[in-house]
């Protein structure tokens, strides 16, 4: 991997899953993530993981591999993976027209309210 945005990102998330669940990079190792030597390495920028390794940490973590890097993962959002996973393959697969759609909608919900004059 050699956008830095990117390995940011991965390594936030990591930290910020690993302490939601008072994780040590042994428990990583142990539940099927690399070496806790490994994860070390990469929580200090020594090593940059590969997709490999970052697929092995979200089995270890029981997460799809994708969301290690997603950009605002937030921890009250762990809770909600099945939901957030489904949401975006529907998302994916729906036509053109219907994510065009879903982008609008999105953007607008986002839009601070007008205030209107009576």
């Amino acid at each position: 991997m050699k956008n830095n945005g990117t390995i940011d990102i991965f390594i936030r998330n990591l930290k910020m899953v690993k302490g939601s669940l008072g994780w040590s990079n042994r428990d990583i190792s142990r539940h099927g993530g690399p070496s806790d030597r490994m994860v070390g390495m990469i929580l200090n920028r020594e090593s940059e993981p590969g997709i490999d390794v970052i697929e092995r940490i979200g089995i270890a973590f029981k997460l799809p591999p994708y969301l290690l890097l997603t950009p605002y993962l937030r921890p009250d959002m762990l809770d909600s993976i099945d939901e957030i996973s489904t949401l975006l393959c529907s998302f994916i697969n729906c036509d053109a027209e219907s994510r065009d759609f879903i982008i609008k909608l999105v953007s607008k919900a986002q839009q601070p309210e007008k205030e209107y004059e009576n």
